[in-house]
């Protein structure tokens, strides 16, 4: 897969989630980037989103998910 491909599954991932900005930030472009050149799975990456959108929606569905908070998952899906 190649990186725009990659940025792009995610930005359409993530735009379909619940309690989100309701778009892609520069900001949340260059983290997908990120990732990909450290050669984080998309599988993985997707683990992460579904497991921070619960989190947010069980703990503060008042505020919308960022990049900044689901960040944080990633390492609670490699387990």
């Amino acid at each position: 897969m190649t990186q725009q491909a990659y940025i792009l599954a995610l930005r359409s991932l993530y735009l379909q989630l619940p309690n989100t900005h309701r778009r892609f930030s520069r900001s949340d472009r260059h983290l997908a980037s990120i990732l990909y050149q450290r050669g984080f799975s998309l599988d993985l990456v997707r683990s992460a989103l579904l497991l921070a959108t619960a989190r947010r929606l069980a703990h503060d569905p008042a505020h919308p998910l960022a990049a900044s908070s689901w960040l944080p998952a990633i390492p609670a899906t490699q387990n």
